[in-house]
């Protein structure tokens, strides 16, 4: 397992055990449009997140995220566990 896969599941797990809900990560393959790393649902709220090691999201993954937003989703770019706890927790990141 690549280091951004094992950090996105820890991610994914850490999600789950804080907060329930459904936490699902997308496998991206070449041939589909550019989708976000986790995308969940917690008490009717939906939330789309880019999961990186380092370094900004890319332009296709920021306009993904994007339109997840102006769909509703609470978005972001999330480097650890407790980034996404904390965009989860409270709808940002600081």
């Amino acid at each position: 397992m690549q280091p951004e896969a094992r950090l996105t599941r820890s991610i994914r797990l850490a999600l789950e055990s804080e907060f329930g809900g459904i936490w699902i990560k997308i496998h991206g393959h070449p041939s589909q449009r550019a989708l976000v790393d986790l995308i969940g649902c917690v008490e009717g709220q939906f939330y789309a997140l880019e999961v990186k090691r380092e370094g900004p999201a890319t332009e296709k993954q920021l306009a993904q995220l994007a339109q997840f937003a102006k769909a509703g989703a609470i978005v972001g770019t999330v480097h650890s566990k407790l980034e996404a706890i904390q965009l989860v927790a409270t709808g940002v990141i600081e």
